[in-house]
């Protein structure tokens, strides 16, 4: 990826980056199964934007 003269290697989710979206309803309910099979020296967290995690 190259932008404002800056360029970055990344690795994509599904041969795009971002990886793809999920869209949900309040209420509804979600299973996923997630693997990681980047190299080993490769840091990575899978993490939600714009859901309210409760404690």
């Amino acid at each position: 990826m190259s932008r404002a003269g800056i360029t970055a290697k990344m690795w994509a989710c599904a041969g795009q980056t971002p990886g793809k979206e999920l869209h949900v309803t309040a209420g509804d309910r979600i299973a996923a199964t997630l693997s990681g099979e980047l190299p080993d020296r490769t840091t990575t967290s899978a993490h939600p934007h714009g859901i309210a995690v409760c404690s």
